[in-house]
């Protein structure tokens, strides 16, 4: 993956013009995650969500550490703070997570010291316009999930993630299925589920969430086709620009589709 980074990037760095751009796009994007996770914590009937300091914290429910804890603190934010959030987070007993922006480093050494360990870097990727393209993969077979759905959807998480149901389950609710302004999107393939995705508009922010392929079904243009399809969804919805959190996997998809690397995030975990 990183030769496929390097090689997709070249020698085609960005002038000083083009980084102030990225960095006003990290922002929106950072502003829209906060918005898309605050309204899912109004959903999730055993999530609460807060926004504090231009970052978000909480708990959605689900034993897995990047489904709960701090997402986006930023250089400048109190170290005491900070802690005091994810303390609050703690107290539920599930595994937690600390995503911090470029150049927080005090604040990593701070979620070091409280025994937190660093589990890897994560992309922050935006597509400044929801203009779709063509359907990569048009034998594919589109379906909304809705209330009612929740078996045949959680089965597609699971094995898109290779996670266990009491994970996906604590998100895949007859809540989410039911909001006008989320997607809980299904792609068969000769009657066959092959991929799913959720997307959340949240005034001019879409959030592209939980893209995933079973295994015996990826590398075939699916997740970029469903993608697509999110897209479509937040075009339709109103939004103005896409974001999401790549995958090491995904990097490379998600840039031929226009989505441009504004941020690398730093992930860390915490077990109860």
């Amino acid at each position: 993956m990183e030769e496929e980074r390097a090689g997709e990037q070249g020698s085609d760095e960005p002038d000083a013009a083009e980084l102030r751009q990225r960095r006003d796009w990290a922002d929106d994007a950072s502003g829209g995650l906060a918005a898309a996770y605050r309204a899912l914590g109004q959903v999730l009937p055993a999530a609460w969500i807060q926004v504090e300091s231009g970052f978000v914290y909480g708990v959605t429910g689900a034993p897995a550490p990047f489904m709960n804890g701090v997402f986006g603190a930023r250089p400048g934010v109190e170290a005491a703070v900070l802690e005091r959030c994810l303390d609050q987070v703690a107290v539920a007993g599930l595994p937690y997570c600390l995503e911090l922006r470029p150049g927080a480093g005090e604040l990593e050494a701070m979620a070091l010291e409280r025994g937190m360990s660093f589990a890897e870097e994560i992309p922050l990727m935006v597509r400044p316009n929801l203009r779709s393209p063509d359907p990569v993969q048009p034998e594919l077979v589109w379906r909304r999930a809705r209330p009612g759905d929740e078996a045949p959807f959680l089965d597609l998480q699971c094995r898109g993630f290779e996670a266990p149901p009491e994970v996906m389950g604590a998100i895949v609710v007859p809540e989410l299925l039911n909001q006008p302004f989320i997607s809980c999107l299904m792609g068969a393939v000769d009657g066959e589920w092959v991929t799913t995705a959720i997307a959340i508009v949240v005034g001019e922010a879409l959030g592209v969430f939980n893209v995933a392929t079973p295994p015996e079904h990826r590398r075939k243009g699916y997740a970029s086709a469903i993608t697509a399809r999110c897209l479509a969804f937040g075009e339709e919805a109103g939004g103005r620009f896409a974001f999401l959190q790549s995958s090491e996997d995904a990097f490379g998809a998600y840039r031929r589709m226009g989505f441009v690397p504004v941020e690398a995030w730093r992930g860390l975990v915490a077990e109860p």
